[in-house]
């Protein structure tokens, strides 16, 4: 198991009353709430780098999206991948 460091951060009065509220009401920790929130961050962020580098990807190939075999084969992945998903 990992160790945990403390660390000390500076927020606005209004931005940790509101932290501690909406902690509160999820039944946990000050702690385990900035753990999640910045894992979440963290998440999204890679999320949009891959967005990124997709969207690059697909512009280096012009007429890639018009092809009706890639995008019956994207179709197909997407329904894959979401499957599980809550919509």
């Amino acid at each position: 198991m990992l160790a945990n460091v403390k660390v000390a951060i500076t927020l606005p009065d209004d931005l940790l009353a509101e932290v501690d509220a909406t902690a509160r009401y999820q039944g946990v920790s000050r702690s385990r709430f900035f753990q999640e929130a910045a894992r979440d961050h963290l998440r999204r962020l890679e999320q949009e780098s891959l967005t990124e580098r997709i969207n690059v990807a697909l512009t280096l190939t012009p007429g890639l999206l018009e092809d009706p075999e890639f995008r019956a084969a994207s179709l197909r992945q997407l329904a894959t991948l979401t499957r599980d998903d809550e919509w």
